[in-house]
């Protein structure tokens, strides 16, 4: 079996019992994968694309001199899927086997019939730790909407793109007038849906659905696009890998990857690519977590 005692130990003796000195440190963890691209459809662009799924946990008990591997997957471009997965991969000192990350890209719109453009399903996400898992659920994409427009010409309203907690609104059209659906928001976003009105002008007939926001600024999908009023369809934005933990940095990090400390709290943001994170004991230019003691009997520790 993997020994996973990468702790520091030091022995204290007596009824065959030791003592076992941890400095741990406990990190948040937000894994997201990236958004897919608006949908120009049949030239009418007006598919929101679907937000990247996620991974998440409050806690888990990082390992001294242990080297957590990381993927962030890239955004989709106009008409694509997202590309690539995101994820974290190492361990949590609760554990004898690895503990795992994964996200899955948001999908572009679909054409379930003539004249109507769907916006698309979020990404799914699952969590592995001491061999549970963990399912985030994809989201679906809001439905589109296609009227004849009473002689005026043909009113499409592309469904909003789901995100990892909800689905897309639907879009909507009624006689010449068309309202896309809006993009879900949460930790990341789905795309608004666009629409196009077959209406007189001026005033417009078409409102273009608004696109979703996200808490971590990563995973968003990509606008459709409508006229009346215009708007370009957008690519999906990359995904992103968050490890945030109390106090100063204690740890090395490499890849494309920000590290800042605000209130107390240091935050290192993976923005694209693959990267690394190590927790160093003793860390060279910050104080150490303080060490606990945790008093272990045969054959606990065997």
């Amino acid at each position: 079996m993997l020994n996973l005692n990468y702790n520091i130990n030091k022995a204290i003796g007596g009824g065959g019992c030791i003592g076992v000195m941890k400095y741990n440190y406990s990190a948040s963890i937000v894994v997201a994968a990236g958004g897919a691209g608006g949908n120009t459809g049949d030239g009418n662009g007006v598919g929101g694309g679907g937000g990247g799924g996620m991974a998440v946990t409050q806690s888990i008990s990082i390992i001294p001199n242990v080297t957590y591997q990381i993927n962030v997957g890239a955004g989709g471009a106009i008409n694509q899927d997202a590309i690539g997965n995101s994820f974290l991969i190492g361990f949590d000192d609760n554990d004898t086997i690895p503990i795992s990350f994964l996200a899955s890209g948001g999908k572009i719109g679909l054409f379930p019939g003539a004249g109507i453009v769907n916006g698309g399903d979020s990404g799914t996400g699952s969590l592995v730790r001491a061999g549970v898992v963990t399912q985030y659920p994809k989201f679906n994409g809001g439905t589109g909407s296609y009227s004849s427009g009473g002689g005026f010409g043909a009113a499409i309203a592309g469904g909003g793109g789901a995100n990892n907690q909800a689905n897309g609104a639907n879009g909507t059209t009624a006689s010449t007038q068309a309202r896309g659906g809006n993009g879900a928001s949460g930790i990341t976003a789905g795309g608004g849906g666009g629409a196009t009105a077959g209406g007189p002008t001026p005033p417009p007939d078409s409102i273009n659905g608004l696109s979703g926001s996200a808490s971590s600024n990563a995973g968003i999908g990509g606008n459709g696009a409508g006229i009346n009023p215009v708007r370009a369809v957008s690519a999906g934005t990359d995904g992103t890998v968050i490890i945030s933990y109390t106090g100063k940095t204690k740890a090395f990090v490499t890849g494309n990857v920000s590290t800042t400390f605000l209130d107390g709290v240091t935050t290192h943001r993976f923005s694209s690519g693959s990267g690394t994170f190590i927790y160093t004991f003793p860390y060279p230019y910050e104080e150490p977590v303080t060490p606990y003691q945790v008093v272990l009997c045969p054959p606990l520790y065997q």
